[in-house]
């Protein structure tokens, strides 16, 4: 910026003009391809400040230089009555050839003039555009409904696996007064799975594997009282199970035993 040696009463006067200039109103439109913004137009501006300007004895005037289209410059003055000054110039920005050369190199004069004289007035001409200010606007492609393919649910990993449910095993006989009720089975798994105080299993799986083959000869009741005396003893320190009648020969292996004992009584 450039100035006259004395610029005291026009400091004095742009003073009081900034305290009378209103908020100019936004009335046109900046569209972008992504973004969209307000602004005041020159003559808009102008028309603000000229009245206000006159008042206090201050004026403007703005003037583009150079001689290559694509070096020239807009230089704005504003000074006062007593030839007071201030004065700044701004490159314009380059403007491609063409056949619209000339209505480019106006439009762009045109925002040049109206954003130098804001700046030097203290004058707020459009929208903040710095940063989050562009206001986007939707365009041709974005305003195009998306596709969307629904996505079938998939299954879990749970849900892959196949569920198995565990069959019980069949005994190579017949037991004596036909199957064992669900009650019963679960008193008989309980009865074999009794531990002593310290967790230690009270029958091994030998036992259980004898206790399945005397379903043979006893009911499923009369089982659960054999093994409830056993139980009894064991805990009394009696002394052990009298010899079990002899097993058919098909018995189920030991591995795995208790689970399948309790399943086939």
């Amino acid at each position: 910026m450039i100035q006259s040696e004395e610029i005291s009463e026009l400091l004095a006067a742009l003073v009081e003009v900034q305290s009378e200039l209103q908020t100019i109103q936004k009335g046109e439109t900046a569209q972008g391809n992504k973004f969209s913004y307000k602004y005041a137009s020159l003559d808009a501006i102008a028309q603000e400040i000229k009245p206000i300007l006159h008042n206090h004895g201050v004026a403007y005037m703005q003037s583009v230089g150079g001689l290559n289209t694509n070096a020239l410059t807009l230089t704005t003055r504003i000074f006062n009555n007593k030839g007071q000054y201030i004065e700044d110039t701004a490159a314009l920005p380059p403007v491609n050839g063409g056949s619209n050369a000339a209505q480019a190199l106006g439009m762009s004069i045109t925002y040049m003039r109206r954003y130098a004289l804001s700046a030097m007035l203290g004058i707020t001409s459009d929208e903040d555009t710095d940063g989050n200010g562009y206001k986007t606007t939707p365009t041709q492609e974005s305003q195009q409904p998306q596709k969307t393919t629904e996505k079938q649910p998939q299954p879990t990993t749970s849900s892959k696996k196949t569920s198995k449910t565990k069959q019980p095993a069949k005994l190579p006989f017949t037991p004596k007064g036909g199957e064992s009720t669900p009650e019963e089975k679960a008193r008989i798994k309980e009865l074999c799975e009794a531990k002593y105080a310290n967790g230690k299993r009270i029958f091994s799986n030998e036992e259980i594997k004898t206790y399945s083959g005397y379903r043979q000869t006893k009911t499923a009741r009369e089982l659960i009282a054999f093994i409830e005396n056993a139980l009894r003893n064991r805990r009394g320190d009696a002394p052990e199970l009298p010899p079990a009648e002899p097993a058919p020969p098909a018995q189920p292996s030991a591995e795995n035993l208790a689970d399948q004992a309790f399943d086939i009584y």
